[in-house]
């Protein structure tokens, strides 16, 4: 064994501290697409599916704290436990360089251990500041309680797997700690946790030590019993006397679905765009010499098996693509990977008779702590939420402007869970009625809804039955309530001519409208709001999410104006919608048809509803 010194046992204080102020300086300070979600379930204890038991109670506890806004505690939550995760990625990563060096110097010294304890920061520091790190130590209900419980897992089995196998109280002990971990992240997230039981079975089948076959039935049985409490006050949520509480989980399965699954080419990609080239090929040197060397292969296998099952089983996207823990998970195995390629380095240099070998080694060190500052200088534009203000900014200019009792027919789950949880946690404008279509094609959904007065029955008879609202419902519901509405691409044309541009909302009148009856310019609400417009796309910390959001939003609205005989007053929103994402094929495409039509002199409408798929 190695003696631990003073360098070792500073780092380990270090390492977790610089990540948790990172994770704290960064931050959200308000409302975040990507938290909505998290949101609700968390704060609103909202019934919104399996999954997040301990993430709850963490916002909760932190929910107590007199310190900033919610959104900032929810936020400390998750940086607090990202912390945790880097300590334990040092942890084994100390462990694990400690072996490697080990066979190559001959024995246990206090230069190894400090050797080996300033890889193993620069390990956890490469996986605590990457992108993916912290995009989910910075926002409430994140994965990065899963990512330390996955941690926690495979940390103490690495450790467990290189004592004795006799059944000691201690090993014991051990294992049955392993079990519980395993049950609370089973409780805060199933998908994690089969990754997680892969690598550990992985580190099982290649060890010399595993626990006894006695204990294989009673660890099972504790990682069952410890996820079934942990996530019994999830699975009652639903059945809480609330009358959204059905209507959100049922919106929750019907969004998840629609939520687009990265595949194995998008997995290699991201680990390309948050670790480099130069990176991967450390690691997969620092992969191939540990697997073939006995001392350190328990570990290694944890860390091959990891991007083997991301690739297997790809990690889903939200909004903006954050990665859940298992991408962060395979983030850490390729940082890891790659220290263990650079230890190899630097002893092959120590090991030569040369003068400017030991040199040699300390630059090689000094080159990797400079490959983590360059991913720790990316995550500051990907990761930084404190600038993010776009989707407050987007719910006032939603919300705020709309007449008392107004209706909201809602298509897309990001913006539904957004009002949602502007009304349910936030407090603001609970007056108004939000009807989800995707959600009402069950029955339980309608039930709740009914209440709300007779004008919506229509409407939901219609969602139930066609899957789209007709003419008839729409009017009868804006002839009661104003109502505001997203562009469904199933429309006949003449519905169209009910609609007006307003704001970020399309306004649906009872009766058609004629083209005197409009503007004859388009107004986009980012032009209007110029706060709005600055927090998207401002500067090099571009909000890429609420850019993608709201361009969907400016397609729509150009799509109606054009389908109404209105061509020429695309023109605004284009130019706006071409500010906001230059690369997208829907403005080049509906330019050209508007041209062509504009000059060839035909009056009318022009069809663009098939470029909303762009």
């Amino acid at each position: 064994m190695v003696p631990r010194g003073r360098i070792t046992r500073g780092l380990a204080l270090v390492v977790p501290f610089t990540v948790w102020c990172v994770a704290l300086s960064r931050g959200a300070t308000g409302p975040q697409w990507r938290a909505d979600l998290a949101a609700l379930r968390d704060r609103g204890l909202a019934g919104v599916g399996f999954g997040g038991a301990i993430s709850s109670a963490l916002t909760q506890v932190f929910g107590l704290l007199p310190l900033g806004s919610l959104a900032e505690r929810a936020a400390a939550a998750s940086a607090l436990a990202s912390a945790f995760a880097a300590w334990l990625l040092y942890r084994l990563g100390h462990r694990t360089i400690v072996a490697a060096l080990e066979g190559r110097t001959g024995g246990a010294t206090a230069a190894v251990d400090r050797l080996a304890a300033v890889l193993a920061a620069v390990a956890a520091l490469t996986s605590g500041l990457s992108p993916s790190w912290q995009a989910e130590a910075t926002v409430g209900g994140g994965a990065a309680v899963s990512l330390a419980l996955g941690l926690v897992v495979l940390e103490r089995v690495a450790a467990l797997a290189t004592r004795t196998a006799a059944l000691t109280p201690a090993a014991t002990r051990g294992w049955l700690a392993v079990s519980a971990a395993t049950g609370l992240l089973v409780a805060e997230s199933l998908p994690s946790a089969i990754g997680v039981l892969a690598a550990a079975f992985a580190m099982l089948v290649t060890a010399e030590r595993r626990p006894p076959a006695r204990l294989w039935l009673p660890l099972a049985g504790g990682a069952f019993a410890v996820a079934a409490l942990a996530a019994m006050p999830v699975l009652w949520r639903p059945l809480a006397p609330s009358s959204l509480a059905d209507v959100e989980r049922l919106f929750s399965s019907a969004g998840l679905h629609a939520v687009p699954r990265a595949s194995g080419r998008d997995a290699v990609l991201s680990w390309v765009a948050q670790l480099g080239y130069v990176q991967l090929a450390l690691a997969g040197l620092g992969l191939v010499v540990g697997a073939s060397r006995p001392r350190q292969r328990v570990s290694v296998t944890a860390l091959i098996a990891l991007p083997l099952v991301d690739l297997a089983h790809p990690a889903g996207q939200w909004l903006d693509g954050t990665q859940t823990s298992l991408r962060a998970l395979c983030v850490a195995a390729f940082a890891l990977a790659a220290t263990l390629g650079v230890t190899e380095i630097v002893a092959f240099l120590r090991g030569l008779e040369l003068a400017s070998a030991r040199v040699a080694a300390v630059l090689t060190i000094a080159f990797h702590m400079t490959l983590a500052a360059v991913i720790c200088e990316e995550a500051s534009f990907t990761a930084d939420r404190t600038s993010r203000l776009a989707a407050e900014e987007w719910t006032d200019l939603a919300l705020d402007r709309l007449p008392r009792g107004a209706a909201l027919v809602v298509r897309s789950p990001d913006l539904a869970w957004r009002l949602w949880c502007a009304q349910r946690v936030e407090g603001h404008r609970p007056d108004v009625l939000l009807v989800a279509s995707p959600l009402l094609v069950r029955s339980a959904g309608i039930a709740r809804l009914l209440p709300h007065g007779p004008e919506v029955t229509p409407i939901l008879r219609d969602l139930a039955l066609a899957g789209t609202a007709s003419e008839y419902a729409l009017s009868v519901l804006a002839d009661a309530r104003a109502l505001r509405v997203e562009l469904d691409a199933t429309w006949e044309p003449r519905m169209l001519t009910h609609v007006l541009l307003d704001g970020p909302w399309l306004r649906f009148d009872a009766e058609a409208l004629g083209v005197s009856d409009r503007p004859t310019d388009g107004t986009s609400a980012l032009r209007a709001e110029a706060r709005l417009a600055a927090y998207v796309s401002g500067g090099p910390r571009r909000d890429a999410v609420s850019a993608e959001l709201f361009g969907r939003t400016l397609k729509e609205q150009t799509t109606a104006l054009s389908m109404v005989g209105l061509p020429a007053a695309t023109s605004p929103l284009l130019d706006e919608l071409e500010r906001l994402l230059p690369d997208d094929p829907f403005v080049v495409s509906a330019r050209l048809r508007v041209g062509h039509a504009l000059r060839q002199g035909r009056p009318g409408a022009v069809e663009l509803r098939d470029l909303l798929r762009f």
